[in-house]
């Protein structure tokens, strides 16, 4: 089906609401967060583990259709766990697709890898591509109709580590979206490479395993960087406060060591990933720089890109006007069908 006839089906559908026509406005979301929205991921949600060679256990959701026209793998960024895409799945729902979600290593319910749960850590990315490649061959594709689209949508640090992936011939993505993918990280107010050369030196020394300096516990409280809905910023807030298991307070040493070398190593790629690609770019970001994207973007053999001029880094959990557009843009492009048993209710 064409995009000009997708479209058209999307603006039919619009007429046969009475509500928003993708997702839910800010002044009804504390209600229907509670009432609709997490019940909606906690009850449809199949939640399971599968083990790493290495012996640690990774969580991940999957919600699977009759007949489905296609499936939507998504994938959270830095120190993210998957309900906080509840609102992004219940979004989802009327259209007719799987969806997966998995938290990644030392994230949301899966295992730790240092003895303290707050703490991000890691040594090397390919650990992370190679638990994806892992979910993609033992979770995905065994649920996947065959001869149907696999999609890839992806935030932040997912979204480099989706790419990265997406360069290996095993990929079975059709296409990929791309929100505010981190290829460039912010380090201010230090150069990038004085900040490498520190986590360099801090790693080199056995000192990995701990905070990057501004980074330290959980206090109780967090500073919003990332959206300009605040509405959903508490609401994301208030879910870790009642689920400190999957509370991630700051960095390392070792983890910045690998996140700098990562994106430098991604922006390398583009050659070797043939896959169509829509990036969805925030104009106002604060977490992660913007000409990695535009390198990344430009260099990639199909890459089109939609700048949200008033978009911080979370353009998914952003404010009205830019997550109905995102998502717009997002179900234009995956050529999404809403089901034909679709709600009524948003």
């Amino acid at each position: 089906m064409s995009r000009v006839s997708i479209g058209l089906l999307l603006c039919c559908f619009s007429f046969s609401l009475p509500t928003r026509v993708f997702t839910i406005d800010e002044t009804s979301f504390p209600d229907l967060y509670q009432t609709k929205v997490l019940p909606f991921f906690e009850t449809e949600m199949q939640h399971d583990f599968f083990a790493t060679p290495d012996g640690k256990k990774i969580s991940h959701y999957k919600l699977i259709r009759d007949n489905p026209d296609a499936s939507i793998v998504l994938l959270t960024g830095w120190t993210e766990f998957a309900p906080k895409y509840a609102e992004v799945i219940y979004d989802l729902k009327d259209f007719n697709t799987n969806i997966f979600i998995k938290e990644w290593r030392g994230q949301g319910l899966s295992s730790r890898i240092l003895d303290h749960p707050q703490k991000s850590y890691i040594d090397d990315y390919k650990t992370y591509t190679d638990d994806l490649a892992q979910y993609i061959r033992d979770i995905v594709l065994p649920s996947h109709n065959s001869q149907k689209p696999i999609f890839g949508l992806a935030h932040s640090m997912g979204a480099n580590i989706l790419f990265s992936y997406s360069s290996r011939s095993e990929s079975p993505f059709q296409r990929l979206v791309l929100s505010s993918p981190m290829l460039d990280i912010t380090t201010n107010p230090f150069p990038e490479t004085f900040a490498y050369m520190v986590s360099w030196l801090m790693t080199s020394i056995g000192l990995g395993n701990l905070y990057v300096f501004g980074h330290g516990p959980y206090e109780g409280r967090t500073r919003n960087r990332v959206t300009s809905s605040e509405v959903r910023h508490k609401t994301n807030h208030a879910y870790r406060q009642k689920h400190p298991e999957v509370i991630i307070s700051g960095a390392t040493w070792s983890w910045l060591l690998a996140s700098l070398q990562a994106t430098k190593d991604t922006r390398k790629q583009p050659a070797d990933v043939k896959i169509p690609i829509l990036m969805l770019q925030a104009g106002k970001d604060l977490v992660v720089e913007t000409a990695g994207q535009d390198e990344l973007c430009r260099k990639t053999t199909s890459c089109q890109k939609v700048i949200f001029e008033n978009a911080m880094h979370e353009i998914l959990q952003e404010t009205d006007d830019i997550r109905d557009r995102a998502f717009t843009e997002i179900i234009s492009y995956l050529e999404l069908r809403p089901s034909q048993k679709e709600s009524s209710e948003n």
